[in-house]
């Protein structure tokens, strides 16, 4: 079948007498039909040059940019869907976004993208939102992970449709960074990392525990993922367990006591005052009252006891 009888008849490009490589290259991206008066109609003096040219130009825009120039013609906006152009997009924005690792972002509705994910891209995305994981598949199996993946969307993902998995991911990241109300499973997802905030000395903390919690200070946080690395967390790791209780993963403080989730988004941590939740420049949570901070610096941050 030929790529006019694959998509709406309102689409205008085509790649007829394009050379072979360049018209597979363009067949597999797949994009959304969109409307004939978004995108220009004329035929694109572009596609004389070589593609490897076109996307290594395109590599060096802003995601902003990026959006503006693929309204100038046909074949832009089919190349400003190329995942690897996302991919580094997103690595650049995630950079100082220390809760993001560089995978699919898990809370946006991958309904219409299924086709274009991998076994391990179902599996992170699976993981990332803490759904139950299939038993051992067969890479034939994929269905079964993507069936997974649509049924674990949970109500706060990002929905939109997107020709590219890697540009969903990066808009679903920009727009959940807005949200303010943490859920109760990514409660119980993330590791917390806990001081007092009425002694920040006291128990045997690290002197920089204070500059550990600063929007701005880099130095003790990529310290803290060194020392992490090698077994050696500066305070305590605290989680909140399924059990409704909330307690460190070793050691005995902050001491083990129930908690509940207020109708407002907050945490009632035993008969402690209330622990307000916020969320910080770069993305992470912050759970804390005047006795107690805890702070997550970031998903899948496997962090064993000393």
């Amino acid at each position: 079948m030929t790529r006019a009888g694959r998509v709406s008849s309102s689409r205008s490009w085509s790649s007829k007498n394009k050379p072979m490589t360049q018209q597979a290259y363009l067949e597999s991206f797949k994009p959304f039909t969109v409307n004939k008066s978004s995108r220009l109609t004329a035929t694109d003096p572009l596609s004389t040059l070589p593609l490897e040219l076109l996307l290594f130009t395109l590599s060096f825009l802003s995601a902003k940019d990026l959006l503006t120039t693929s309204s100038l013609s046909s074949l832009l906006w089919e190349l400003s869907h190329d995942e690897s152009l996302w991919k580094q997009l997103c690595k650049q924005s995630w950079s100082s976004k220390r809760h993001l690792p560089l995978r699919l972002f898990p809370f946006y509705a991958y309904g219409p993208l299924l086709d274009k994910l991998s076994v391990s891209e179902c599996k992170d995305i699976l993981k990332g939102r803490g759904a139950n994981m299939p038993p051992q598949l067969e890479s034939e199996d994929i269905h079964v992970l993507k069936s997974q993946v649509t049924a674990s969307t949970p109500s706060h993902a990002v929905c939109g449709a997107c020709a590219s998995k890697w540009k969903a991911s990066y808009f679903a990241a920009q727009i959940d960074l807005h949200r303010k109300v943490i859920t109760e499973q990514e409660l119980q997802l993330l590791d917390w990392h806990y001081i007092d905030t009425w002694t920040l000395h006291d128990g045997g903390y690290s002197d920089d525990s204070e500059s550990m919690l600063n929007d701005d200070d880099d130095t003790s946080i990529n310290t803290h993922h060194s020392n992490a690395t090698n077994n050696k967390p500066q305070y305590p790791i605290v989680n909140f367990f399924a059990d409704g209780t909330r307690g460190p993963i070793s050691g005995s403080r902050p001491r083990r006591c129930d908690y509940i989730m207020t109708a407002d988004g907050h945490v009632q941590v035993g008969q402690y005052p209330r622990h307000v939740v916020h969320r910080r420049s770069d993305g992470r949570w912050v759970i804390q009252n005047d006795w107690g901070r805890s702070t997550h610096l970031g998903y899948f941050i496997i962090v064993q006891p000393a």
